[in-house]
Order: C-alpha cells, then structure tokens, then sequence
C-alpha cells in the first residue's frame, strides 16, 4: 500500500510538531489534514479545464491556525455547538464549563478538540486515522479516547468517522468544522443549497442559541429544493443560519443536503448518520482574516454543513441524547462526495 505523503507544517508555542498529510486518489484529488486539530486544510479538484479548485477556506502557514478565525476546517468538541450558560446536570452532579461565548459554551471550550495534537495511528494514500487521549478538562468528566478516521475515494468521497469511548458517562457531539466554496474564491451567495429535512431549530437574536421548538419546515426560508443562497439571504434570520431534524433515529446513512455551484456544475453530496445538520451562511467570517493565496476571505466567502446531534441536548433531551457511557462508545460518520 501506498504509504500518504507527509510533511513538517509548523511547531506549536509550546514546541509540539505539526505534520501535514496529503490523502490523493486518481482523479488527481487531494486532501490536506493537520494533525493540529485534525484540521482539513485543503481539499482540491481539477476541474473541466485541469485548473485546480480548492474548495475549502484555510491557511498557508501554521502561525495562521493559532490566531483568531472560525474553527477553518477543524474537528470540533467534546461538544460542538453552545451549551446554554454552559451548565449542564448528570447522575446529579451539576458540571459547569468554561465560557468562552458569553454567557454560552462554544465547541468544547477555547482549548478543545481543534486545538490539540492529534496523533498518527494509520496512514497510507487514501485513508488516515487520529487519535487523542483527553484526560477530564474544561469541567467535562470522563477520560476519553477519541479517534477519527478520514477515507479518500478513488470516487470523490471524503468519510470521516469519529469515534470515542470513555470511562464516565459524559456529553460527546462531534463535527467537521470545514467552509466550503465551491469556486474556490469569492462568496458563495449564488451557490444552490438543498437540505433534506422536515423540522428545523431557528437560532435565536444574533443567532447564539437554538430556539426552544422545532418548525415545520415550510415557507420561505428553508430548502426543500435547491435555493439560491442569495434569494434566500432575507428570509433566513440574522442571516446567519440554522439546525435542521433530518429525521434519522435508527442513524443510518443517509443523504443530508447538496451543494452546488450552478456555472462550473460543481458539487458536493452530504451524506451522514448523525440526525442533525447545522447550518453556518459565514456572515461573521472577518475581511481581516488572509487565507490561502493572500485572499481576504470576508463575510459569505464560505459556508458549513455540520454534521451533528443537537447541541444542548444535555440541557433540552426532548431533542436528543449526547451523553456516552464506557459500554455505549459513540460513532458517527459523515461523507462528502466533491465532483464536477
């Protein structure tokens, strides 16, 4: 077998190494991930013409990964998602977590899982497996073993299962925190977006929280067809986006949502096992921010399709259950099939 192609990418402040690999198959595809956070740096194409499209927001450089921008690419927890003043109750113990989102626990904290070194346990041309030993931190219990597993297809399918098992029963909601363009550079307004759902949870003022009931989803700012991103902008609350009920309590695999890009044709096909998809337009992605290329990426420069369970569920289990237990370990999967 093939073995991936890695190389050095930059040293953490505290002097860890940071590798990258580089998964390929042969269309000529390739995906970058970082051992820094499990980070998908760069996942690219050719295109009709043999140009090559990247299609995710990131970095050149490492340094870039420690300064402030929006979790480009990276595996989000213990729990992604705000935790509602980030309390939560188990087995009658009261935990309290850090606020890093005020007055809400955001994405595990300002130290989790997208700021860690990841270790290498397999890798070869199209498949690459992290792991990370998390003792109990942030106020989360449970030591937890975590394992995520990231598969290039010779088709254009990119699979990443995650994987934990703990000691102590404790909430575990993991995602894929990578901003698609399809374009590769500018907004993705005229992108067309479906999502198959039949309820949704509207982010409340300012788009920090889940709203208490599900909608129905009807009317004019969903998409149950697929929707120009652009023409539905106004309807869509704070324009900021929201979480959407696939309907998937046996977790099977099932087809989420799909992107497209009507000029090139361009695509990409959600499937998953988790029963949520959140939603993320970029509004708040910052013109100060420089990626790849020297490109100031700005509001709408890219949008993501998260995966997930609903994230407070620790505070509101009519819609879900987050918590794992040492006999009950937690597995999801989610497949992305980029093609032009």
């Amino acid at each position: 077998m093939q073995k991936a192609i890695s190389e050095h990418f930059g040293t953490t402040p505290c002097g860890k190494s940071v590798e990258k690999y580089t998964l390929t198959n042969a269309s000529g595809m390739l995906c970058k991930i970082l051992t820094y956070g499990g980070t998908i740096t760069e996942w690219s194409l050719l295109s009709n013409h043999g140009e090559r499209i990247d299609t995710v927001l990131g970095f050149s450089e490492f340094n870039s990964y420690l300064g402030d921008h929006p979790h480009f690419g990276a595996i989000i927890g213990r729990v992604a998602g705000r935790i509602t003043n980030g309390i939560f109750s188990l087995n009658g113990t009261e935990y309290q977590l850090e606020i890093n989102d005020p007055p809400n626990h955001l994405h595990g904290g300002s130290n989790g899982l997208d700021k860690k070194i990841w270790q290498v346990e397999y890798s070869d041309r199209n498949n690459l497996t992290l792991s990370y030993q998390s003792p109990e931190e942030r106020g989360y219990p449970g030591n937890v073993n975590f394992t995520t597993e990231y598969s290039l297809s010779e088709t254009g399918e990119l699979s990443i299962t995650h994987n934990a098992k703990t000691d102590k029963a404790t909430p575990i909601n993991l995602t894929c925190h990578a901003y698609f363009n399809l374009n590769g550079a500018g907004d993705i307004l005229d992108h067309e977006l479906e999502i198959h759902a039949q309820s949704y949870a509207a982010t409340n003022v300012y788009g920090t929280l889940l709203n208490q009931e599900p909608i129905k989803v009807t009317g004019s700012n969903t998409f149950l067809t697929p929707t120009k991103i652009r023409n539905i902008l106004p309807h869509i609350p704070y324009e900021h986006g929201d979480l959407y009920f696939l309907n998937n309590p046996h977790s099977k695999l099932i087809h989420a949502a799909t992107l497209k890009e009507p000029i090139s044709g361009r695509s990409l096909t959600v499937k998953t096992t988790n029963p949520c998809l959140q939603l993320y337009l970029g509004k708040h992605i910052s013109d100060q921010i420089i990626g790849k290329k020297q490109i100031n990426y700005g509001a709408f420069s890219g949008l993501c399709l998260e995966c997930q369970n609903y994230p407070d569920a620790v505070n509101k289990s009519q819609f879900g259950n987050i918590i794992i237990h040492p006999d009950q370990p937690y597995k999801q999967q989610t497949i992305y099939l980029l093609s032009n």
